[in-house]
């Protein structure tokens, strides 16, 4: 939690002075907006159905008030994990969840006070609901809470959701995905965090993006950095297939992707999918400079190791890099890999074309007359015809994604390249050269003396 978030959570007003001091730093507010509102179901991760009811019966053996009294010696409303779980921070007034959105709570003060919400999810759990499973709505609480008073719930068997995330055998991998600043847009100078959700049935593309962001389509500058400063817009978790954000990333922004994999081991993966879907159509307010997309998401793995801390001691921002940094040191991080942009890609190749094959790959893109059937005449070599070649498909590729091209003009293009490419049977490797890790760069802030 940042100085600045305490700050706020503790006086819940704005100073108006404090705003104007902000206003030349409004470029911080550092975070993807868009598809904050095309939202996907959670069911994209896992295949999972609806729950059946269950028989009152069940219930008459459970004493709520004694797991109560056990959850109040063993203190659990203090432990870490019930921190984490309900997001509450401390302020110098007292506690306070940053989740905003009433129905992610079920005690009336449960928002202040952890002890009563305790005490109210055992209730919900341990009681008989004629209508609903309480489960489906708290699986992360609950699978915490049965461990801890080592009672299962009988909602359990009947909750389909939660016994096929636990049933899920395939290795389930989780990255953490930083794309690189995009310098045209302010929201997005600093970069952005997202969560991957991959396994052996949708690896790679088809994995799932897990994505934290404002819920706005405000088009008037001044007015969007006044609600985003000041938290009038509402922040939501939503889950879309990873290759929508990679081709908003890399092919429309230019925006080179770094993967963090995540060390997580298989219950850790499950029982961030149990928060995850907690937080299902559950809003909090979004602020630019703090509790925004990166600082939310690190909750996504907090809960899994709250020992972590990693949403503690950031200071008036929290700004992407940052995150990457902080989960690298609390030993999250297994392994790194880049995806390059198609910017990139196409730099990278045109490095290795001499003067006369970059003409022949801007003419072939630009659909001169003829210019494949020079090509082909040329006095150039397979291997450099083949160049041009793959630099005029990526080149092709990038123009149409910027809408240079109708889809008629490009699928023309495109497919012409395409086969007179394939028919030289020889394959060029371009392999692109990694780039400094972006956590290895300097920090956000420091104090330099001279």
């Amino acid at each position: 939690m940042s100085l600045l978030s305490y700050i706020r959570h503790s006086k819940e007003i704005f100073i108006v002075p404090f705003f104007i001091l902000l206003i030349p730093f409004t470029a911080i507010s550092s975070y993807d907006y868009a598809y904050a509102q095309q939202k996907y179901p959670y069911e994209t991760i896992i295949d999972i159905s609806s729950s059946t009811t269950i028989s009152k019966d069940l219930f008459q053996s459970i004493n709520i008030d004694q797991l109560i009294s056990i959850a109040h010696t063993k203190n659990l409303c203090n432990t870490a994990q019930w921190w984490a779980l309900l997001h509450y921070k401390k302020n110098i007034f007292g506690i306070k969840s940053l989740v905003d959105d009433p129905k992610f709570f079920l005690a009336p003060d449960g928002k202040y006070n952890p002890q009563s919400e305790l005490d109210a999810t055992i209730r919900y759990l341990y009681s008989y609901h004629e209508k609903e499973n309480p489960i489906d709505r708290f699986m992360a609480r609950y699978e915490w809470l049965k461990k801890e008073l080592q009672t299962p719930s009988p909602y359990e068997v009947f909750c389909k959701k939660y016994q096929e995330i636990v049933s899920f055998k395939d290795t389930i991998k989780v990255n953490l995905v930083f794309p690189t600043g995009y310098i045209n847009s302010p929201a997005s100078m600093f970069g952005h965090t997202l969560l991957t959700v991959q396994s052996q049935y949708n690896p790679g593309l088809l994995s799932s993006a897990i994505n934290y962001a404002a819920n706005t389509n405000e088009t008037f500058g001044p007015l969007f950095a006044f609600r985003g400063i000041f938290g009038f817009y509402k922040g939501y978790f939503s889950i879309m297939p990873y290759y929508m954000k990679v081709q908003e990333y890399s092919d429309l922004e230019s925006r080179d992707i770094w993967e963090y994999t995540l060390n997580l081991n298989q219950e850790e993966v499950r029982f961030m999918l149990f928060h995850i879907w907690e937080l299902d159509n559950v809003y909090s307010d979004y602020y630019f400079f703090d509790e925004n997309c990166s600082f939310n998401l690190l909750y996504l793995m907090e809960v899994t190791r709250p020992d972590s801390h990693l949403t503690n001691n950031f200071f008036f921002w929290v700004i992407p890099i940052d995150t990457i940094r902080k989960v690298i040191n609390a030993g999250f991080v297994e392994s790194t890999s880049f995806r390059p942009s198609r910017t990139t890609t196409i730099n990278h190749m045109v490095l290795q074309l001499n003067p006369d094959q970059i003409k022949f790959v801007k003419s072939i893109a630009n659909h001169e007359n003829k210019a494949l059937t020079n090509l082909l005449n040329s006095s150039f070599t397979e291997t450099q015809k083949i160049q041009i070649l793959d630099c005029a498909s990526e080149f092709i590729q990038y123009r149409y994604a910027n809408k240079e091209y109708t889809q008629k003009e490009y699928q023309d293009l495109f497919i012409n390249v395409l086969k007179i490419r394939s028919s030289f049977p020889q394959t060029l490797s371009y392999t692109i050269p990694n780039p400094p890790r972006p956590e290895t760069g300097h920090y956000s802030s420091h104090i330099r003396l001279q």
